[in-house]
C-alpha cells in the first residue's frame, strides 16, 4: 500500500467524518461509523500498510 496508500484510507475517513459531522445535531439521535477491512483487525505479513491505516481507523483512542 505504502506511504501514499495509508495517507488516502485515513484522509478519506476523516473527510467523511468532516463532511457528516456538521448534520449530527440537527439529525440527533445519529452516528458515523466507519468500517474499513478485516485488515484492520487481523495482521497480514504481506498488507503490512494496509493493515496499519485500516488499524487507525478501527483503533479504540487512546486514554
Amino acid at each position: 500500500m505504502g506511504q501514499l496508500g495509508g495517507k488516502v484510507a485515513l484522509t478519506g475517513v476523516f473527510n467523511g467524518i468532516n463532511a457528516a459531522a456538521p448534520a449530527m445535531p440537527g439529525a440527533a439521535p445519529a452516528s458515523i461509523i466507519n468500517i474499513p477491512s478485516i485488515a484492520g483487525l487481523q495482521a497480514y505479513e504481506t498488507l503490512s500498510g494496509c493493515t496499519a491505516s485500516k488499524f487507525a481507523a478501527v483503533a479504540p483512542p487512546a486514554v
